[in-house]
């Protein structure tokens, strides 16, 4: 990977040098796209981040299921799945709670976020969104906490005012069955405009790629499934392994925006968003486990996650003292979600339920100081009320006995409650020194605390944890645009992740046979990012992009075993498993690169690529003969090289894109010793003679894939496609399920 990434870093610098010597006159101008890296309108030129952006044209020809495939067919972002209705995301080696998810300006983040994998982002509905922005590296500055290896912004349609009409479309899928049916509409009178929207999709059983390598047996195949019939589990064979049993759910998103534009400087927006997975989402990660020839598990899965979404925003142009523009947000989330699990054949059904309300004011101001220099500046309150309750289902007689009656049937969470609150303030200047040097520096102090109080203390070590952090980050960049068409950019920036009800109080089943238990003495992580980004166009059809970055982690926080109550195993609802906690580890770094590409090479075609590298380690101390050192070993959620390569065809009514889809393999020597990337997933090459499972990582892979769009007359357009051209069988780094086979999937568009 070094090679290709300085070869690229030569040809921009030559390409620059020359351009030097043409009239500014002559040469051809970066286009300037409108980005939100500030929480504010700014032109990209002037932004030292590499920022990625989706619209709604390109959303519209990807035509994916869900929002998380939407983000992994850019082949710039990795996703993790541990069933079909998931999807987490992953970018430069930092996942889950270590991304920011915002949608409209407000945080999705919440104090129950994991450090595993998580599947929130698919509650966001993609038939809505006018655009995503995806800000790679820390971004603490303006986005808080979580914000390590950057923020995905996605931006919902609004609601239009003289304007009467709307969209609907339907697709159907053959890899999982998909049904799915959608209808947005807009409606206006005088100052007002609502625009309202809704989607139901129902997935079926998905069914893998049938090519499989023989020298990995039945790695990926579902063997045997569950059925209870008269009141007791029946293991059935499946006669054909490679369609999932028991995968598919259902879910619906609606949305309701109302504008009230108050005169041309004053306008409110109502933001109502409403996600449910209409039943149950299988986790698909432990239903395939296997003992002998019988599934260790009868039922495992998510309940019925429900994200309800309420903001107000207030906008406000003009200027005065102390702003152009001002923009207030006053947000609540409440976050249901539904953890059910039962072994085979056991009597007992555990469901843990969680409830979190979040609450949040942002004001964000802009302030023009003078002709050259932007001032973003406001300040940030939120506050999580978090409670956790859990219940034991009798089978055989439906009796439902709860936490608060049985002191073995314990809670995720705290059972006494948890709140976590942060506020901050947070300033960043744009100056533009020259017209090729442009300066960003940026700075925020946010506040802290966690409060978890626990009712039973004999299921817990303490009564109540306590936690609380000052924590500063930072930004400064240098951005030079030479000759009007290169972009050079130098970026420093910090993040920090402040420990959160999840990493301090989880007492659960994590991976494999291991289970998450307390650790109140957790820190704070700090991240320290430096990254050198080009861009370099070419001509009036070429423009390539590339990049380097280092990052160091803080007391970084990573999984470890450890003791509870003086043992290495834990009971957890009558199940024991080994204990792990998360804990502070000396520090860690990650590091890596990029390359992408566009390349128009005639009027209609136009090829694409892109090309992701990241690697990553941390410290551990071990003993030895000679006492104790400090060993550098792999980090989680680091995935393989991997990337895309397409060509893109456009002319008239008709669009066209055929690419493949890759990555490299991830050898077992890279897996983390904590086991948070289900090395019990990986492929694995059958048993030795102690009857032991031999991993042999995860195996590399590419996909050949065909996209259609055809507009047969104004307001009524054809998309249709094939994915997997090959049925080529792989599954991606860390998922706990194979990838969908060859799907052949169409939708019906219209506009009135």
């Amino acid at each position: 990977m070094k090679k290709p990434y300085i070869l690229f870093i030569i040809i921009c610098l030559s390409n620059t040098l020359f351009a030097q010597q043409i009239s500014l006159k002559d040469t051809l101008k970066i286009k300037e796209v409108i980005i939100s890296a500030s929480r504010w309108e700014q032109e990209v030129k002037s932004v030292p981040a590499r920022v990625l952006g989706i619209g709604a044209k390109e959303n519209q020809l990807q035509n994916q299921q869900n929002t998380a495939d939407m983000l992994q067919n850019t082949g710039q972002i990795f996703v993790q799945k541990s069933q079909t209705g998931g999807g987490s995301t992953i970018l430069r080696g930092f996942e889950a709670s270590r991304i920011s998810l915002v949608i409209d300006g407000v945080r999705m983040n919440n104090a129950i976020y994991r450090l595993g994998h998580l599947q929130d982002v698919i509650t966001v509905d993609q038939s809505m969104l006018e655009k995503t922005e995806v800000l790679f590296g820390p971004s603490s500055t303006m986005y808080g906490s979580d914000a390590l290896g950057g923020v995905i912004h996605f931006y919902t349609k609004n609601p239009q005012l003289n304007s009467l009409g709307g969209n609907a479309y339907v697709r159907i899928s053959s890899a999982n069955m998909e049904k799915t049916g959608h209808i947005d509409f807009n409606l206006s009178k005088g100052k007002f405009a609502s625009l309202t929207s809704i989607t139901y999709s129902d997935f079926g059983d998905l069914t893998v790629g049938g090519d499989f390598d023989k020298k990995y047996g039945n790695w990926g195949k579902c063997l045997a499934y569950v059925t209870r019939e008269n009141g007791a589990d029946a293991v059935h064979a499946n006669y054909h392994p490679t369609v999932m049993k028991n995968s598919g759910y259902k879910q619906y998103d609606l949305m309701e925006k109302i504008l009230f534009k108050q005169s041309e400087k004053i306008s409110h927006i109502v933001n109502l968003q409403y996600s449910n997975n209409d039943g149950n989402v299988p986790r698909y990660d432990r239903l395939l486990l296997i003992s002998g020839s019988n599934p260790n598990w009868a039922e495992n899965c998510y309940g019925p996650q429900k994200r309800f979404f309420a903001a107000y925003t207030l906008d406000v142009s003009g200027k005065t003292l102390i702003s152009d523009d001002a923009k207030l947000i006053i947000s609540m989330q409440d976050i249901d979600q539904i953890r059910i699990s039962r072994k085979l054949n056991s009597n007992k059904r555990t469901s843990n339920i969680e409830n979190a309300r979040i609450y949040s004011v942002n004001l964000d101001l802009n302030k023009n100081i003078g002709e050259k220099t932007n001032l973003y500046y406001g300040i940030e309150y939120i506050f999580n009320d978090i409670t956790s309750k859990a219940s034991s289902t009798n089978m055989s007689t439906g009796a439902i006995t709860w936490n608060k009656d049985d002191n073995t049937i314990v809670t995720r969470f705290a059972d006494g409650g948890s709140q976590w609150n942060s506020i901050a303030l947070y300033a960043q200047v744009n100056r533009e020194l020259s017209p090729i040097f442009s300066l960003m520096g940026g700075l925020r102090v946010s506040s802290v605390s966690l409060t978890s109080k626990y009712n039973d203390a004999s299921a817990y070590p303490e009564t109540t944890v306590k936690s609380s952090a000052m924590a500063p980050s930072g930004n400064l960049g240098l951005v030079v645009n030479l000759a009007s068409h290169t972009k050079i950019s130098l970026l420093g920036s910090t993040g920090f992740r402040a420990p959160n009800v999840e990493d301090m109080t989880a007492f659960a089943p994590a991976s494999g046979n291991t289970a998450r238990v307390p650790n109140e003495n957790l820190k704070p992580e700090y991240a320290y990012n430096a990254e050198l980004n080009l861009v370099q166009k070419i001509g009036d059809g070429i423009k390539l992009e590339g990049g380097v970055y280092y990052c160091m982690l803080n007391n970084a926080m990573v999984v470890r075993d450890t003791k509870y109550k003086g043992s290495d195993s834990v009971n957890v609802n009558g199940n024991m498993y080994k204990a792990q906690s998360i804990q502070n580890a000396d520090f860690g770094n990650i590091y890596g690169g990029y390359v992408a590409a566009k390349i128009d090479l005639c009027e209609a075609f136009a090829l694409n690529f892109s090309l992701n590298g990241t690697y990553g380690k941390y410290t551990v101390t071990l003993s030895s003969a000679n006492g104790l050192s400090d060993t550098l070993v792999p980090m989680d959620h680091i995935p393989p090289v991997f990337g895309k390569i397409g060509i893109n065809y456009k002319k008239d009514n008709f669009q066209a894109e055929a690419f493949s889809r890759f990555s490299a393999a991830k050898n077992l020597s890279d897996y983390s010793p904590s086991g948070e990337d289900n090395l019990n997933q990986t492929a694995n090459m059958g048993t030795d003679s102690d009857g032991n499972t031999i991993y042999s990582g995860t195996p590399s892979w590419y996909t050949l894939n065909l996209r259609l769009s055809y507009e047969v007359c104004k307001g009524f357009s054809v998309n249709t496609g094939v994915e997997n051209i090959l049925d080529a069988h792989y599954r991606q780094f860390a998922s706990g399920i194979s990838a969908s086979g060859r799907n052949i999937y169409l939708s019906l568009r219209t506009n009135f």
